[in-house]
């Protein structure tokens, strides 16, 4: 009787679950495009008090091969303020039958810091799965019970491209005396059902197509719908606040959170005023002080909301010569302090991406800390974790967006550096000389600033070898090349970095019939022409524009001539200019100019063919080839 009974509950079992999500049971418009479809997700914020949130999950996906493996995130965060009371998941097979049962101890529990021991309490459960086979289904379920009412979750359903969801539901449940608020984002073109009731707000979504991503187009933040949750009375690591403005949470979160966090010695403080000692300008003094912290520091990849949002001591940073971005910035401002330079702990988005944070909801927001040095009626802002990049310099991690500055009269939003279309160059100055068998040897002086200085100035710092893949990647349409020699300057204060380089290639003119055909654009080539799409969907967004502009003397050999020139170009469109030039100076040399202007901005689909069309123009032109032949 009870083997009966046993064998009934194994076939109800698996009967349920080949019922609820067999691969079958799918329609064909969400397998279209999809690596993975969200049979159901299911998540339950219930906000219980000031001081306590209980977030439960239920998620089951389908997962068709190998590359949809990502969208599969079973894992939690957790610390000393956050309690995982339930996490498991189950694998069932294209069938919905059950493979294999997961449990909490099946989960890999480690640490955030990768073993630095001062950030012990910050941990992750995280489970691996790696299938042999494929479609299979994951469920999973997790319960948390959190402390920090600080950071709730967001809505944001399409989290990926390549995703489809049969069904989404997202609830709140909330308490009307903590002052709950809420922004919607980008809901207009999805069919959102709303429900908000007895204090329980809930969205649901359904039967959404998979999405394929799109060259040029906005972040997914701007183009999908999300929900941000805040509340007036909150708590964050058993610190309870209340703010309705920035000012307002801005002056809590400096009194209760960073006040006691940048006390240094008597004797660091010394060392500091003697080592600005012969500065009179606070932005030269700032300058030294940045270089110490660059020369004495290592960062320890610990991000905000993982590693925590109270800094360690700037003492114990002096001490043990490292930190995250918290530690660092807040190390760096007790020094600017120690000289009476006001300096301001500032919390941002970073990313690649630009992110703003959102002025209208008031809530902890960001994953990065960064520093704000106003003077003079100018920010400077600095990247603390970084013992390379010069005074003032950000980037595109952290430039153009919206952060908030923590002072102690309360917090304020503040724009970063703003890197302009004209400031971001690349000029190009050289020769290339090509023989009678063809081969090219080639020398140029390169000048890269704004945004194009940030994604060079690293390349002093590569061993020889790996040096030599980066340039041998980066002229990929060169083929025999030999990078001969290389040399550099980083000019960290003008923020300017030349490189120097000396090349060759075997063969690089193309023999026909005793004609030789070469490309004259040697250091600058473009072939990244975007992709195609029959019908557009999302908006053409070019995040950050650029000048490059290129001066080239070649040089033939004396029997032979320049029988055929490419035609002199000059385009100009809404997305940019572009302008060909080719000046012929004797029988066997001629000058070679090209400028590329691409402007940042955003547009509308239907203007994407047009901007492709220019690209296509561009690498066309790049790749015009002029014709020599014996005299």
């Amino acid at each position: 009787m009870k083997l009966s009974i046993q064998f009934i509950l194994v076939l109800f079992t698996q009967i349920l679950f080949s019922q609820n999500y067999p691969i079958t049971s799918i329609t064909p418009e969400l397998k279209e495009n999809a690596k993975a479809v969200v049979r159901t997700q299911k998540i339950n914020v219930d906000i219980t008090s000031q001081n306590q949130v209980v977030i439960t999950e239920t998620k089951v996906i389908t997962i068709f091969n190998e590359a949809g493996l990502s969208y599969f995130d079973a894992y939690q965060n957790y610390d000393k303020t956050t309690n995982i009371k339930n996490i498991e998941a189950t694998l069932l097979d294209g069938n919905g039958l059950e493979i294999k049962k997961y449990k909490r101890k099946d989960f890999k529990d480690y640490s955030v810091a990768d073993g630095v021991s001062i950030f012990n309490d910050n941990r992750i459960l995280a489970l691996s799965v790696n299938p042999t086979t494929y479609p299979v289904t994951l469920v999973y379920t997790s319960e948390v019970v959190s402390k920090d009412t600080a950071f709730l979750p967001t809505f944001f359903p399409i989290s990926a491209y390549e995703m489809s969801l049969e069904n989404y539901e997202f609830t709140v449940k909330y308490l009307p005396d903590l002052g709950f608020k809420y922004k919607e984002f980008n809901f207009e073109d999805f069919p959102i059902t709303k429900t908000e009731n007895n204090n329980i707000l809930s969205y649901q979504l359904k039967n959404i197509k998979a999405i394929r991503p799109e060259s040029y187009a906005p972040e997914m933040g701007k183009l999908f719908p999300k929900a941000m949750f805040a509340l007036e009375k909150f708590n964050l690591v058993d610190v309870e606040g209340g703010a309705t403005t920035w000012a307002e949470w801005g002056k809590w979160y400096n009194e209760q959170l960073l006040r006691d966090t940048y006390t240094i010695s008597d004797e660091l403080k010394e060392k500091i005023k003697t080592l600005v000692a012969n500065e009179t300008n606070p932005i030269a003094k700032a300058k030294k002080i940045y270089k110490y912290v660059q020369d004495k520091v290592r960062y320890v990849s610990v991000q905000v909301g993982i590693g925590g949002w109270v800094p360690m001591l700037a003492s114990d940073v002096d001490r043990l010569s490292y930190g995250d971005c918290k530690a660092l910035s807040n190390y760096t401002k007790a020094l600017l302090d120690a000289v009476g330079i006001p300096s301001y702990y500032t919390v941002i988005y970073g990313g690649d991406d630009k992110k703003d944070f959102v002025e209208d909801v008031v809530k902890m927001q960001g994953n990065h800390i960064i520093l704000t040095i106003p003077f003079e009626g100018q920010n400077y802002f600095l990247e603390c974790t970084s013992q390379t990049l010069p005074f003032g310099y950000l980037g595109t991690f952290t430039d153009d967006r919206k952060a908030l500055a923590i002072k102690p009269e309360g917090g304020e939003i503040v724009k970063t550096t703003q890197y302009k279309d004209e400031e971001n160059t690349k000029h190009t100055k050289g020769e290339i000389s090509i023989d009678e068998t063809g081969k090219m040897t080639g020398l140029a002086t390169v000048l890269s600033k704004g945004t194009i200085y940030g994604n060079k100035y690293r390349i002093e710092r590569l061993e020889k070898d790996k040096m030599e893949e980066y340039y041998k990647d980066y002229f990929d349409y060169i083929n025999n090349l030999k990078i001969l020699k290389t040399s550099f300057i980083n000019n960290t204060n003008t923020i300017e970095f030349t490189e120097n380089i000396t090349i060759e290639a075997e063969n690089y003119a193309q023999n026909l019939e005793g004609k030789f055909f070469i490309v004259a654009n040697v250091f600058n080539l473009y072939n990244d022409i975007p992709q195609r799409y029959r019908n557009r969907q999302f908006p053409l967004e070019i995040e950050r524009g650029f000048v490059k502009t290129d001066e080239i003397t070649l040089t033939i050999p004396q029997k032979y001539s320049i029988e055929t020139l490419p035609e002199n170009i000059n385009i100009s469109t809404i997305f940019g200019e572009y302008t060909l030039e080719f000046i012929k100076k004797t029988d066997n040399q001629l000058l070679y100019k090209r400028k590329l202007y691409l402007k940042s901005g955003l547009h509308d689909k239907t203007q994407y063919d047009v901007f492709r069309k220019f690209m296509e123009q561009i690498a066309k032109n790049d790749n015009a080839k002029l014709i020599i032949s014996k005299k």
